[in-house]
């Protein structure tokens, strides 16, 4: 591993595995099973689209959920909201973290090393449900914030700025290979990839270049 001044980090697979709220998730919001597909299948299609601004990006989402949930672009925004900011927030707490998460950013900090967020979905509300709103976080951008997904290149390149820091020197750890793996790599960064928790499915992931891990003890054991 290269020297690195800082360690960005995808929020949603990433800080929390999946795997760890799906259940409850599922269950607390089994009335909204379709919603929450085709809310999903929006940010999937906004990918490959190139959007002005976010509120651009919003009304394109806005506009699939009208046409797949025949609702109005009011109740499509509300329900994203809804669905996808408030409960998935509420799904989490701190007891969700991945193993051995606020260790690993007390290590980088005490080495000072700058810590970053890059997400698809809104941050803040939950950055403070799993209990992480306190760190210094040098830079936190979403896609909502700034009108671009992942694997694009801006989202990667703004937070990238906002820390004052080189991709180069940064270290990015993602879930998924098409969004965190392809656009990390393609600026020049040193990607490490966190796998589901179930040793069943390890082998799912794809192992090429980058090490995989599934909990932060192994991600802090590899690189200190």
């Amino acid at each position: 591993m290269t020297e690195y001044d800082a360690v960005a980090f995808d929020f949603d697979g990433t800080l929390y595995s999946f795997e760890s709220i799906k259940r409850p998730f599922m269950w607390r919001n089994w009335y909204w099973a379709k919603s929450l597909r085709a809310c999903l299948r929006a940010r999937q299609a906004m990918r490959s689209e190139s959007f002005r601004t976010p509120e651009d990006m919003l009304q394109f989402q806005d506009d699939f959920l009208m046409r797949h949930l025949n609702i109005s672009a009011e109740k499509a925004r509300e329900r994203f909201e809804k669905l996808m900011i408030h409960r998935l927030a509420a799904a989490l707490s701190p007891k969700r973290q991945r193993p051995g998460l606020t260790d690993f950013l007390d290590r980088l900090l005490a080495q000072n090393k700058k810590l970053v967020l890059i997400s698809d979905l809104p941050i803040n509300e939950k950055l403070r449900t799993i209990g992480l709103w306190d760190y210094p976080w040098s830079a936190k951008v979403a896609a909502d914030d700034i009108g671009v997904l992942k694997p694009k290149a801006a989202i990667f390149e703004t937070a990238l700025n906002e820390a004052q820091v080189t991709a180069a020197k940064t270290i990015y750890i993602g879930d998924r290979v098409d969004t965190d793996a392809e656009g990390a790599l393609a600026l020049g960064m040193n990607f490490i990839q966190m796998a589901t928790l179930s040793r069943q499915k390890l082998d799912d992931f794809e192992k090429s270049s980058w090490p995989v891990f599934q909990d932060f003890y192994q991600v802090s054991s590899y690189l200190f």
